[in-house]
């Protein structure tokens, strides 16, 4: 974290999704940075999906991030791949896991259970 300029999300990691319904919420509001409103031409009629999940890399990113983020958004998006996934998840022993999800906790990753499975799953989709 760089105190003088916050938390920087795209120098941490290479890669970041957000649910559709975050994005319409954040574009709606009235003082948009130029970024945003970007964002919002870029996306477009996108923005009246009734579900969308928005992903992205870094330009010239060539390890798996695409992949993770893609992932990321299937488990939120599909729920019979999310069972799927889940199902597969609950086979992996006790330890294991939560010695996966103290280190994503670690890396700053959120204490929530459905954000530490969905890492763990994006993680184990590479």
């Amino acid at each position: 974290k760089d105190p003088a300029h916050g938390f920087r999300y795209y120098e941490h990691w290479p890669g970041f999704n957000v649910p559709g319904f975050v994005v319409k919420a954040a574009l709606q509001e009235d003082e948009l940075l130029p970024r945003e409103q970007a964002l919002k031409q870029v996306l477009g009629d996108r923005l009246s999906l009734p579900k969308f999940y928005v992903v992205g890399t870094k330009r010239g990113d060539d390890s798996s991030s695409l992949y993770h983020e893609v992932c990321h958004a299937m488990y939120e998006v599909n729920a019979a791949y999310r069972a799927d996934v889940d199902a597969e998840l609950a086979t992996i022993a006790e330890g294991p896991m939560r010695r996966m999800k103290a280190y994503l906790r670690c890396e700053q990753y959120a204490n929530v259970e459905r954000i530490l499975q969905d890492e763990v799953h994006a993680y184990l989709s590479e």
